[in-house]
C-alpha cells in the first residue's frame, strides 16, 4: 500500500475464529512509530461510465484515450480535491500571509519560513509551497526563484510540470485545485494520505490493478450489463486521510 509514513508503521494483529464464525474480524487502525498516527482506507473513489453496443459499432470510439484516460484522471482529480479540502479544514493553520504584486516573493517566502520556524514543528527539509494560479504567476515574477531544473530536483514528468521553482530554499507547486490567490506552506508529513488500488475482482471481464497517475493508484474493470446491452467500464482507488499534530 501506498502509505506516505516516514517512520514507519505498527500494526495490531488477532486470531478469528477456526472453522466456524461467531462474529466479524475486529478492524484496527494502524499507527504511525512514535507518532500515533491512525490510518484507515475508508473511501471509494469511482468513475463509472456505460458504452452501448452502438457506441462501438457506430461511433468512433479509441478507448485508451476517449475513455479509460478521462475516467483515470477523474478519479485522480478527486483524490487531488479531497486532499486539498483535508488542508483547508485543518484547524491546525497558526498564521496567514496577505501580499499584494507590488510586494517581493521572496520576501513573502522569508516571512512564512520565519513564522513556521517560530512555532518549532518542522524540519527544514520538506517543507513546500502550494499556491494557486495568481500566486505562482507572482512568484514566477521574482528574480530569487530558482527553476525545477537547476536546483537538483528530480521526479515524474507530473512532478516536473507541477514544480514551478524553489523559492527560499522551499520547492513550490502551482496546483489548479486552489483559488487563483490561495496558497500554503506546509511540510511534506502534515497529512498522511492513504491509496491503495483494489484487486480485479474473479467477475470482471478484464481488468488492472497496475495503473497508475500523479502517484495514484486506481484499477480498471470492464464487464458487459446485458441487461441493457452495454459494456462497462469502471475506475476506482481505496483511500484514507489523516492529519499528523
Amino acid at each position: 500500500m501506498n502509505f506516505k509514513i516516514k517512520d514507519g508503521s505498527i500494526a495490531t494483529a488477532r486470531d478469528y475464529d477456526f472453522r466456524g464464525r461467531s462474529g466479524p474480524v475486529v478492524l484496527d487502525d494502524i499507527f504511525q512509530s512514535g507518532g500515533n498516527v491512525p490510518i484507515r482506507l475508508n473511501t471509494h473513489v469511482v468513475s463509472a461510465t456505460g458504452l452501448e453496443d452502438e457506441h462501438f459499432t457506430l461511433d468512433d470510439i479509441q478507448f485508451a484515450t476517449d475513455v479509460l484516460a478521462p475516467q483515470v484522471t477523474a478519479v485522480v482529480d478527486r483524490v487531488e480535491s479531497k486532499a486539498l479540502a483535508a488542508i483547508r479544514a485543518t484547524t491546525a493553520i497558526k498564521h496567514s500571509i496577505s501580499f499584494g504584486g507590488d510586494v517581493d516573493p521572496h520576501k513573502v517566502a522569508v516571512e512564512a519560513k520565519r513564522l513556521m520556524d517560530s512555532e518549532k514543528v518542522a524540519p527544514y527539509s520538506g517543507r513546500v509551497f502550494v499556491v494557486g494560479n495568481d500566486i505562482a504567476a507572482a512568484f514566477r515574477a521574482s528574480d530569487r526563484l530558482s527553476r525545477y531544473d537547476s536546483v537538483g530536483l528530480d521526479g515524474t514528468p507530473a512532478l516536473r510540470d507541477a514544480v514551478i521553482g524553489q523559492l527560499s530554499g522551499s520547492p513550490v507547486v502551482e496546483h489548479n485545485g486552489l483559488d487563483a490567490n490561495e496558497g500554503f506552506y506546509l511540510h511534506g508529513t502534515s497529512f498522511i494520505l492513504g491509496n491503495a488500488a483494489p484487486d480485479v475482482p474473479r467477475g470482471a471481464v478484464t481488468g488492472n490493478s497496475g495503473i497508475s497517475k500523479r502517484g495514484v493508484s486506481v484499477r480498471w474493470i470492464q464487464d458487459y450489463d446485458a441487461n441493457y446491452l452495454r459494456d462497462r467500464s469502471i475506475v476506482s482507488t481505496f483511500i484514507g486521510m489523516n492529519e499528523v499534530r
